[in-house]
């Protein structure tokens, strides 16, 4: 198998992973897996900024509104709607500090799956790496 066959099958892998956290039949679109993808890049950095992420901060990142992103947490929290639950990988709290500013982190389901996903991707970019040497 060649090296593109190699990643596309990290990324199917991935993609499998993914879809095994949803239930109900739900489907994870892909602007809500990258708002994931960009809680667990951005959300765990706490020790370098000194506070934890906010949703302001994570929405500039990547580009795209508030409301939007907020909408994109509620898919990845506990309560999508009322009547609906929601994935359980990202949790939304109340700043301390700040009443009116909201943030983010990964539950532990939530840095399962991120692990989960880096560990099959960069599973193949070693193997890539080594086919190089």
């Amino acid at each position: 198998m060649n090296t593109e066959q190699e990643v596309l099958r990290a990324y199917l892998e991935a993609n499998k992973r993914v879809q095994a956290t949803q239930t109900d039949g739900q489907i994870m679109p892909l602007a809500i897996l990258n708002t994931f993808l960009g809680a667990a890049l951005w959300g765990e950095d706490t020790e370098t900024r000194g506070e934890p992420a906010t949703l302001e901060a994570l929405a500039s990142r990547l580009d795209i509104s508030p409301t939007t992103l907020s909408t994109h947490l509620r898919y990845l929290g506990d309560k999508y709607r009322a009547d609906k639950e929601g994935l359980n990988l990202v949790a939304v709290e109340t700043y301390d500090l700040n009443r009116r500013m909201k943030t983010f982190r990964l539950t532990k389901k939530g840095r399962k799956l991120a692990s989960a996903l880096a560990y099959t991707l960069l599973g193949v970019q070693q193997d890539e790496h080594r086919t190089k040497r």
